[in-house]
Protein backbone atom coordinates (compact mmCIF):
# COMPACT_ATOMS: atom_id res chain seq x y z
CA UNK A 1 0.00 0.00 0.00
CA UNK A 2 2.87 2.24 0.96
CA UNK A 3 4.53 2.46 -2.82
CA UNK A 4 1.03 2.47 -4.20
CA UNK A 5 0.15 6.11 -2.49
CA UNK A 6 3.69 7.02 -3.03
CA UNK A 7 3.63 6.10 -6.94
CA UNK A 8 0.60 7.92 -6.58
CA UNK A 9 1.99 10.97 -5.54
CA UNK A 10 5.12 10.80 -7.97
CA UNK A 11 2.78 11.06 -10.47
CA UNK A 12 0.77 14.17 -9.58
CA UNK A 13 4.12 15.98 -8.71
CA UNK A 14 5.12 15.21 -12.03
CA UNK A 15 1.67 16.10 -13.56
CA UNK A 16 2.32 19.78 -11.57
CA UNK A 17 5.59 20.36 -13.32
CA UNK A 18 4.23 19.98 -16.18
CA UNK A 19 1.57 22.33 -15.46
CA UNK A 20 4.21 24.10 -14.52
CA UNK A 21 6.22 24.16 -17.31
CA UNK A 22 3.52 24.71 -20.11
CA UNK A 23 2.21 27.75 -18.37
CA UNK A 24 5.53 29.17 -17.96
CA UNK A 25 5.69 30.65 -21.19
CA UNK A 26 2.96 33.17 -20.36
CA UNK A 27 4.43 33.84 -17.11
CA UNK A 28 7.60 34.67 -18.26
CA UNK A 29 6.40 37.94 -19.66
CA UNK A 30 4.37 38.75 -16.52
CA UNK A 31 6.43 37.22 -13.80
CA UNK A 32 9.99 35.90 -14.76
CA UNK A 33 10.56 35.03 -10.89
CA UNK A 34 7.44 33.54 -10.12
CA UNK A 35 7.26 31.31 -13.37
CA UNK A 36 10.66 30.04 -12.37
CA UNK A 37 9.69 29.51 -9.02
CA UNK A 38 6.59 27.31 -10.02
CA UNK A 39 9.24 24.94 -11.68
CA UNK A 40 11.59 24.60 -9.21
CA UNK A 41 8.62 23.91 -7.01
CA UNK A 42 7.78 21.40 -9.51
CA UNK A 43 10.68 20.11 -9.44
CA UNK A 44 11.21 19.94 -5.70
CA UNK A 45 8.13 17.70 -5.50
CA UNK A 46 9.22 15.34 -7.88
CA UNK A 47 12.30 14.84 -6.35
CA UNK A 48 11.07 14.34 -3.40
CA UNK A 49 8.25 11.74 -4.40
CA UNK A 50 10.57 9.92 -6.22
CA UNK A 51 12.95 9.59 -2.96
CA UNK A 52 9.25 8.36 -0.91
CA UNK A 53 8.96 6.17 -3.40
CA UNK A 54 12.00 4.94 -3.06
CA UNK A 55 12.06 4.77 0.42
CA UNK A 56 8.41 2.94 0.49
CA UNK A 57 10.02 0.14 -2.00
CA UNK A 58 12.44 -0.37 0.84
CA UNK A 59 10.19 -0.91 3.36
CA UNK A 60 8.27 -3.28 1.57
CA UNK A 61 11.33 -4.87 0.39
CA UNK A 62 10.40 -4.88 -3.21
CA UNK A 63 13.63 -2.13 -3.62
CA UNK A 64 15.76 -4.75 -5.13
CA UNK A 65 13.61 -6.44 -7.73
CA UNK A 66 13.40 -3.17 -9.59
CA UNK A 67 16.32 -2.00 -12.42
CA UNK A 68 16.58 1.36 -12.30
Amino acid sequence: MLVAQAFDDLAHAMRVLLEARLGANQLFRLDYAEAVGNIEAGLSRVLDAFHSLYDAMEKEGIRNRVDW
